[in-house]
């Protein structure tokens, strides 16, 4: 069996993530993004732009004009999606750290190797350990570029 490995974050929740912590234009966007790093993301104008436009239109961000920057902030409404959006993120690991746990000790009990739930023990763990890399590099930057 092929090993499916976990792709990354679409653009859309990554971008809502970042002005979680503040305010930012665009070029600090596509510039921390590009430090990140997250499997899946092309941080590039032709994709962030776009996307914050639609976040725009869905009343989730809004945008202010200082000068020559442009300026993106999460509304009420982008907080409480972005608020959902963990909790539910959070739910899942929560789940399937659960399941992990329990299959591991149904393997202690019979001692029998499970070809298909070692797949799953690597690929939970492979989950885990990105999540943890992202959220890391994220609290990494986050000083870098937002407002105190």
């Amino acid at each position: 069996m092929a090993k499916r490995r976990p792709t990354g974050f679409g653009m859309k929740y990554v971008l809502l993530l970042l002005l979680s912590f503040g305010r930012l234009h665009g070029y600090s966007i596509i510039t921390i993004l590009r430090e990140l790093g997250i499997p899946g993301i092309t941080p590039s104008p032709g994709s962030v732009y776009p996307t914050l436009k639609k976040l725009e239109e869905e009343g989730l961000v809004s945008v202010e004009k200082v000068g020559r920057r442009v300026y993106y902030k999460l509304t009420e409404k982008g907080k409480g999606y972005v608020k959902a959006e963990i909790e539910l993120m959070m739910g899942v690991l929560d789940l399937l750290r659960e399941l992990h746990e329990r299959a591991l000790r149904k393997l202690s009990a019979s001692r029998e190797v499970d070809e298909g739930l070692e797949e799953v023990e690597t690929i939970v763990n492979e989950l885990i350990s990105r999540l943890d890399s992202i959220l890391k590099k994220i609290k990494d930057t986050k000083n870098k570029y937002f407002e105190k």
